[in-house]
Formats: structure tokens, sequence, C-alpha cells
């Protein structure tokens, strides 16, 4: 027998109440009579907009649907952690630096046809030693010419950025689990602290206020907020997942159409609120939802002597 899981689905997809149907052999009969001899009546997904008075969200402002409720955000909550090694002096070959147990050593020559992983030219000055280590941390397009063949990306961290004194590197995951990445040095230079630091985990759902005034901005995000598209960790937070009942559609400067994923979900399943003045919906719940109406088939199939569940005709 199917699980009751594929059963609940197949029900919804025929338009039948499976709390009718607390019985699994009972309810798959029901669901094997109405597959074969149903007629659909085509049902209205239910919908709701999202109106923006072309004013910008404030810091806070939440937006609530089916359940979910979305923060209003200038800067998402979530950092990575990262830390900066600092040496104003050029590099000297057999100098190493370490950060999470990956350990790159400093040559006065790297070799174009030899692999020499984690290897690192010392090169002209301290700007050019640090640039060379941020392209082997990255393992950057100058392997066998600034850095060693054979060298691969730090599995966990990434160069930020290099300048005459500093190397920054980040952590590649958003929160705290970064913060307990180990960074050490040998023999020259330093890290500001024994860890990387500043992680902060996300907030699921936020959304990213954005720079225009009118609104729009909030509204481009929080459409892909809703359907998980791109731009998490960057518009809206990284640990958002598509809402369960609601799809983002129809988008503008000034409002947000949402629709439910499906018949069975009906107005009254998909509550909307605001907090904001600048923001409002059609009404506190979606409007317009028709559930798809099943019905049997009048027609008489020829062919085979029937299934399982040809008598559930209720």
């Amino acid at each position: 027998m199917p699980s009751r899981n594929e059963l609940v689905t197949r029900a919804n997809a025929v338009g039948i109440a499976v709390a009718s149907y607390p019985n699994d052999s009972k309810l798959e009969q029901k669901i094997l009579f109405m597959e074969k001899n149903a007629t659909a009546q085509t049902g209205v997904i239910a919908t709701s907009t999202l109106t923006s008075n072309a004013t910008a969200a404030t810091d806070g402002d939440t937006v609530t649907v089916g359940g979910r409720t979305y923060t209003a955000k200038t800067a998402l909550t979530e950092t990575k952690a990262t830390g900066t090694y600092t040496n104003a002096s050029t590099a000297v070959a057999g100098e190493t630096i370490t950060i999470d147990g990956i350990t790159y050593t400093y040559f006065d020559a790297i070799s174009a046809t030899l692999e020499q992983p984690y290897a690192v030219l010392v090169g002209a000055s301290a700007t050019e030693s640090l640039a060379n280590l941020a392209l082997a941390i990255d393992a950057g397009a100058t392997a066998g010419t600034n850095y060693g063949l054979g060298t691969v990306a730090h599995p966990r961290v990434s160069s930020v950025s290099s300048d005459a004194t500093t190397c920054v590197v980040t952590y590649d995951k958003v929160g705290v689990i970064g913060n307990a990445a180990l960074t050490s040095e040998v023999a020259a230079g330093s890290w500001g602290e024994v860890h990387l630091e500043g992680g902060v985990d996300p907030v699921a759902d936020e959304v990213l206020i954005g720079s225009t005034a009118n609104g729009a901005a909030f509204l481009d995000n929080f459409k892909v907020a809703i359907d998980n598209g791109a731009g998490a960790g960057t518009v809206y937070s990284s640990n958002t997942g598509p809402h369960e009942k609601v799809t983002a559609t129809t988008n503008s400067a000034t409002q947000q159409v949402v629709n439910s994923r499906d018949f069975s979900i009906l107005n009254a399943d998909i509550p909307t609120t605001v907090s904001a003045a600048t923001l409002s919906w059609t009404s506190t719940i979606m409007v317009n939802g028709v559930s798809k109406v099943i019905t049997p088939a009048t027609t008489t199939y020829g062919g085979s002597a029937g299934i399982s569940g040809d008598k559930n005709h209720i």
C-alpha cells in the first residue's frame, strides 16, 4: 500500500477530504475510483496583493503571510567570521602562515612545472607577498607563478582583500561556526586574534529593505525571499526556505502579488497582516480562492472489468 503521505497528496489532487477517511485502505479505494472516473471542475488559486504606498519600509517592520512573518531590515543580521593577517615587511623564504589547519610557506621561486602545494612566492614587496598569499588561499589563476602548482582552494576560508600591510580572510559559511576557525603564524607577522571572529548566525525570514526610497527594492527582495530565489544571504537571510503555502508572482514598483500553491489551500488558510503603515494587503486573508471540485464522470469505459474501489461511489 502507498504511504500515508502519498495518499494525502493524491487525495488532494482529486478533491477528497482526507479527514473523512482515517482508514488508509478505504482512502486508497476512494482515490483509485476518483482517479479512474472523475472529471475536474477548474478551481481558482487564492491570491492577495501586498501594496507599498511608495515609501520604503523601516527597520523592524513585519509582513505576515500564511503563518510566516518576514522582517524588513536595513542590514541582514548574519555575518561571516573574518580575520586579518598583518605584516608590513616583505616575506622571507621559509616563513609560514597557518589558517585553520592549512599551512602556506613562502619561497623565493615557484616552479612552473613541479608541484609545490601551498608554496607562496615571496615577491618584490610586502604588497606582493600578501597578494600572493591571497591568491594561494583562493587557488586563483596564477598557479605555477605566484603560488605552487598542486595548491587547492582552502576548504573553509576565502581571501577578501590584501594591501601593503594586510591580508583579510573570511570563513566561507555564515555564522558563529567560523569563530572557532584557528589562525596562527610562525616567524613573522601577526593575526588580530587567535581565531577568526565576528561571525553571527542568520535570522530566518529577514528581508533587506534596499536602497530605493519608494519601497520597490523591498518588494523585489520580498518576492525572491518567498520563492527562495537568487540572493540568499544578500537580499534575504541565507537560512530562509521557500514559503510552504504561497508563491510570489507579478511584481511592480508598488505591488507584489502572491498566490496559493494549490487549490486545496483555502483563502482562510492564509492570513495576511503587516505592522508597517507603508504596506498593506488586499485583505486579512487571501481572496478569490475556490477549491478544485472533482465529480464522477458519467462516461462508461469499456475494456477492463474495473479496479478496486469502483464500488466506493460515496
